[in-house]
This record gives structure tokens, C-alpha cells and sequence, in this order.
């Protein structure tokens, strides 16, 4: 292979200036060591580490964090400090409604969704928010986008009877056509688990029916049927418990070892869930069609009733627990600039933030980094908005 005269790309594969030919072989191999070069970042976020990298890992963690065990620090109510970023998605926005967007559990990498079919990963700094990489996916308008629990896998779904699963390390996209014994048109609504048990997929069907497929064997593991229609799930993180509701007004508890109902439970002054969150710490919110959140306490299929908030006036359709659970973000699509942020010690909404002002447009999608330090806000303009909250010092 002549490399001073042919193209430019292959000028650059050249050691020294004086280098002219070389084997085939040895063609090949240059070309690989200058892909790995060029594209090392984008592949090394999705690597985990080794058992030797993790033993080291948490070592840090734990002595890192020995002052931050020994004291707390507290949110405090009424107001909290935010800064507007650069936008996380500000090299390549979306072109359509950002539907979903999500951090990695490593917390450097956000994830972004939409229905100009792509999916993109951002190195969120908040200064350049680096582009790591994007795929088309032809056939489908993606409503939602999610993580698996540790990071390896992205599913995504849409209005079509079939769905995706993207490999982030080999950057292999597995196509599952449909559910077994299912008729669904549009798997466009699902939950996925987040540690306890086998990590599973819980998709919103007909007449009641949450089909579930793992995401080990890909395969169909079995139904869920609840009254009426079901509308809005959630996974209880870190248990094998699923929460769903729907248009009777009612949440049930879901024990997946079993695949059985073990609770159910009113949602007072609801008579259509929207949307449903659930805190590793025993919370529970409910979303309405009216804009009425309820904030309960969750126990083996009870609930217990803490606070019910009216800020929002149109369908709260968008739900998130922040990682210390502190604070409760929900938001409606069908209003301009609705969201709020709750302070859950208090279950007091914040004061000072978002205004009037605060550029937000229609919220879509909402997410919180590992480390709180980020809120990344999904909208119809196609923005993934970064904001720093300033009392989490880690990102």
C-alpha cells in the first residue's frame, strides 16, 4: 500500500514523513491503532472495570467519602442555587422532541432520545459537552430510551410492534420483533428494573397486561394483568417490586419472584395516574391527569400518604427522585415552562427556582446526574438543558 501518494487519511497512517509503502497487513493494522486512537474516549465510558479496577475503585469511594458519611450534608428548603450550563446536547441538539434523556452510572455521560430517531451520547462537563457518538435508527421515532441498571444496554422503543436494544461496549443493536403471544401495535411506554433479581422490562400493553422480557435472554418471562388500563410503572429500586396504575385510580404492587399482586392500594383524589416515580428510600409520587402529585410512603404494597402538591395545573407526565432522594423533580409537557422542584425532608416546593424567566420551554424528559450535581431538562425544542445545583458538590 503506497501511503505518500495515495489519500490523506492514509498520509496520516505514516510514522515518519519518509515512509512510503507498506504490507497490506500491516495497512490493516495501522488503520485499527488510529480507529482505537480517534474513538478511545467514546468506547472507554462504556467499559466496565475489571474486579482489580473495582476493589480499587470503591477503596477510593469509601475514603473519599468518610467525611461526607460522618456529616451529612442537608438540602436545605425554600431555596436552592442553580446555574444554566452549556446545553448538554449543544453540539448536535435534537431535531425533534427531546423525549428521553439519561446519565450513565458513571455520571460523565448523558444519553438522548427523540423522534428524529437517533440516539446520542454527550460527555457532560458542563463547559464543552463533548459529542461522543449517535446512531440512526431508520424505522423508529423513539418515545423512550433507557439505561439498563449497570449501563452495558440501551432499549429503545416507539409506536411500532417491534423495539431495540443498543450494546454500549460492542456497539452491537439487537432488533426484538415483538413479545411473544402479544398483539400490541406500540411498545412505546415501558419500566426497566433497577437492581433485585433478574434486570427486566416491564412494557404497558392492553386491557391491563404488562408483558415483561428479560434483558438477559431477551426472551418473554411472563404477563402482569391489573384491572382497567394501565397508564404509568415504576420500578422500586433495588427490589424485585413493580408498581403500576391507570385509569381506576388505583397503584398495585407487584412482586416479580412470585409474579403477583401483594398490594393495592387508592390513590386519594386521582381518578387517572399519569405518571408514577419510586425513591430507594421507600417514597412513592403519583402524577395526575389534573396536574395533582400525591407523595406517599411505601411499605409492602401501602401507602401512607405525606403530601399532596398542586403546583402544576396540567397532566404531570414527567417524574424523577434525585439520587440522595432530597429532591423530587415533575414536570408537565402541556404547559410552557412547567417545573418544579420539591424539597422532600420539607415536602415544601422551591421558591426561587425555576422563575418566570427561566427559559425551559416545554419539559419532555428530566434527569438527574449520579451525583445530583447536574439536572439535564429534555424539551420540545429539541435542548437538552444542563443546569448545575450547586449544593451537591459532586456531579
Amino acid at each position: 500500500m503506497d501511503l505518500a501518494n495515495g489519500p490523506s487519511r492514509a498520509r496520516k497512517l505514516r510514522n515518519d514523513v519518509q515512509e512510503a509503502d507498506v504490507s497490506g497487513k500491516e495497512y490493516v493494522e495501522r488503520l485499527r491503532r488510529q480507529h482505537q486512537k480517534l474513538h478511545a474516549t467514546a468506547v472507554s465510558w462504556a467499559q466496565l472495570p475489571t474486579p482489580g479496577e473495582e476493589e480499587d475503585i470503591a477503596g477510593r469511594i469509601v475514603r473519599g467519602a468518610k467525611d461526607v458519611l460522618a456529616k451529612p450534608k442537608f438540602l436545605p428548603q425554600g431555596s436552592i442555587e442553580a446555574t444554566r450550563m452549556r446545553d448538554a446536547n449543544m453540539e448536535e441538539p435534537n431535531k425533534a422532541v427531546v423525549q428521553s434523556l439519561e446519565f450513565h452510572p458513571s455520571g460523565s455521560v448523558l444519553m438522548t432520545a427523540g423522534l428524529d430517531r437517533k440516539l446520542r451520547f454527550f460527555q457532560v462537563d458542563g463547559v464543552r459537552n463533548k459529542k461522543l457518538e449517535s446512531l440512526h435508527f431508520e424505522d423508529l421515532p423513539v418515545h423512550k430510551a433507557a439505561f439498563s441498571e449497570e449501563g452495558t444496554e440501551v432499549v429503545l422503543t416507539g409506536r411500532r410492534k417491534f423495539f431495540y436494544i443498543y450494546d454500549v461496549a460492542s456497539a452491537r443493536v439487537d432488533y426484538v420483533a415483538g413479545i411473544q403471544g402479544r398483539d400490541e401495535k406500540s411498545l412505546e411506554n415501558f419500566a426497566i428494573s433497577r437492581g433485585g433479581g433478574e434486570p427486566a422490562v416491564a412494557f404497558l400493553g392492553n386491557k391491563g397486561y404488562l408483558p415483561l422480557i428479560s434483558l438477559k435472554t431477551k426472551q418473554w418471562m411472563g404477563n402482569l394483568k391489573m384491572s382497567g388500563t394501565v397508564r404509568a410503572a415504576a420500578f422500586v429500586p433495588g427490589k424485585t417490586e413493580l408498581l403500576t396504575s391507570g385509569v381506576d385510580g388505583m397503584v398495585y404492587t407487584w412482586d416479580l419472584r412470585m409474579r403477583r399482586c401483594i398490594g393495592k392500594a387508592l390513590d386519594e383524589g386521582s381518578y387517572k395516574c399519569t405518571s408514577l416515580a419510586c425513591s430507594s428510600n421507600g417514597m412513592v409520587a403519583t402524577g395526575s391527569d389534573s396536574g395533582i402529585v400525591n407523595l406517599y410512603s411505601h411499605n409492602k404494597g401501602a401507602l401512607d400518604l405525606r403530601k399532596t402538591i398542586y403546583n402544576l395545573t396540567t397532566r404531570c407526565d414527567t417524574m424523577a427522585f434525585n439520587p440522595d432522594n432530597q429532591i423530587l423533580a415533575l414536570a408537565s409537557s402541556r404547559k410552557k415552562d412547567a417545573l418544579k422542584l420539591v424539597h422532600l425532608p420539607s415536602n415544601t416546593v422551591f421558591s426561587n427556582w425555576p422563575t418566570s424567566k427561566t427559559p425551559l420551554s416545554f419539559v419532555h424528559s428530566i434527569a438527574f446526574s449520579p451525583g445530583s450535581g447536574f439536572l439535564a431538562i429534555g424539551n420540545a425544542r429539541g435542548a437538552a438543558l444542563l443546569y448545575r445545583l450547586h449544593h451537591f458538590e459532586t456531579t
